[in-house]
């Protein structure tokens, strides 16, 4: 194999490199968007059914049984729960609120709950 003809092979190595990881990360972060989707949902019909007290001082496993959640966090009157989910090395960070009224809001961000 002559000099030039490792110089194509390694080009054309590069290549199928580069579009298997691209074809790779796309697929992750339609899973990724998928999943977090799902369970914004399923989150915010859930929130409702806790009681806000023992989801404050978590004695209510519940939610945790249902979702992997990061965080339950006092907030205000209310209680913010952060679910993290993923696919491959693609997070998202489901946040969902519920306050007193037992109204249920969720956001969807596109990077892990954590730090």
């Amino acid at each position: 194999m002559t000099q030039r003809q490792r110089g194509r092979l390694l080009v054309v190595v590069v290549v199928v490199v580069f579009v298997a990881f691209q074809g790779t990360n796309w697929r992750a972060n339609t899973t990724a968007d998928d999943r977090a989707a799902e369970t914004a949902e399923r989150l915010r019909l859930a929130l409702p059914t806790i009681d806000l007290v023992a989801l404050r001082t978590g004695l209510d496993d519940r939610l945790s049984e249902m979702f992997p959640v990061r965080s339950v966090i006092e907030e205000g009157n209310g209680v913010r729960v952060n679910v993290e989910v993923s696919s491959v090395w693609q997070s998202r960070c489901v946040v969902g609120h519920i306050g007193p009224d037992k109204v249920a809001t969720t956001n969807i961000f596109r990077k892990g709950c954590g730090g």
